[in-house]
Order: structure tokens, then sequence, then C-alpha cells
């Protein structure tokens, strides 16, 4: 439960006698997850306005305390982008994925799962847009990673087997 680990955090900052970076880290980590986590609760509720909000904290606290290439960064990063395609706000949301997917790119490296889904997201998006052409390549390198990363019938692989035979049927306009 990250709320009550972020609560245990608090108290050992609190009474320390000496600096710990790491435990400072685990701190704003926890505390990321969590604006995250109730971000996403709102969302669900219909909430957009206080989700984004909750969102762009995460998104700030991440990048200023984590850096900017942290692999919490591009979480809270894929969930606004996600929030934003999700209200049709797809110009507000591509950037947010290109650089939610650099920082997957670069702190977890090009096979990582993480990365397929961030490739994923992104081509989702260029469809939303019409970009198909663009899409395509990226919905092919998501599969061809998560297939070799997590096998042909992992839960993570099949939606992006998924999308991208979505988007081939859609250019072969069926």
């Amino acid at each position: 439960d990250p709320v009550r680990a972020r609560q245990w955090m608090a108290y050992y900052l609190g009474r320390r006698t000496a600096p710990d970076p790491e435990a400072e880290r685990i701190y704003q980590s926890l505390s990321v997850t969590v604006l995250n986590n109730q971000a996403l609760s709102l969302q669900s509720k219909g909430d957009f306005a206080g989700a984004e909000s909750l969102l762009r904290q995460a998104v700030e606290i991440a990048d200023k305390s984590l850096g900017p290439n942290h692999p919490d960064t591009a979480g809270s990063l894929n969930n606004l982008a996600s929030l934003l395609e999700s209200q049709g706000n797809f110009a507000g949301a591509e950037p947010l994925y290109r650089r939610a997917l650099a920082i997957c790119e670069k702190a977890l490296g090009p096979t990582h799962p993480h990365t397929a889904m961030a490739l994923d997201n992104l081509a989702g998006v260029l469809v939303a847009q019409g970009d198909y052409a663009s899409a395509e390549p990226l919905f092919r390198r998501a599969l061809a990673i998560a297939e070799q990363a997590l096998g042909p019938g992992d839960p993570t692989t099949r939606p992006i087997r998924e999308d991208l035979d979505a988007l081939l049927l859609q250019k072969a306009g069926r």
C-alpha cells in the first residue's frame, strides 16, 4: 500500500539523524505513486479536472525530485497523456507520450516491456489524429518488443497486436 508506505517513510525522515538521500528518493517516488493512484481514481469517477491537477503535480514532483529521466516521471507523463487523450486532446497528449517514450528508452532500454507500452500509446494517439503512416512502425516495434520480452500470449502483448490489427484493417478500408 503506497499510502501507508509513504506515511512510514515520512515518519522515518522526520526522525533521522543524518541525511539519507535514498530514503528521500523512495519517499518522493511513493508520493508520485500516491498522486497517480488518486488521479486515476478521480478519472474513473469522471472528475477529469481533479485528475489532471493531481497528474500535473505528480509530473512536477517526479521531474524535480527524481529527475527528468526517471521511470516514475515517464509513468506520470503517460498517465497525464492518457487522460488528455481520453478527453480528445490529442495534440496535448502526443508530446507527453513522446517524452514518456524517450524516458523509457533511455532509463529502461529499447527492449523493455514499458518501452513497448510507451510505443503503443504513442501510436494510438497518432491513429486518433489520422497519422496511420507514423503509427504503423511504432505498433510493429511495440509488438516485436512485447512478443520477445513477454511472449505472444501475454496480457500486455495481446492488446498491442489488436491495435496493430485494427490499424491494418482501417488502412485496408474495412
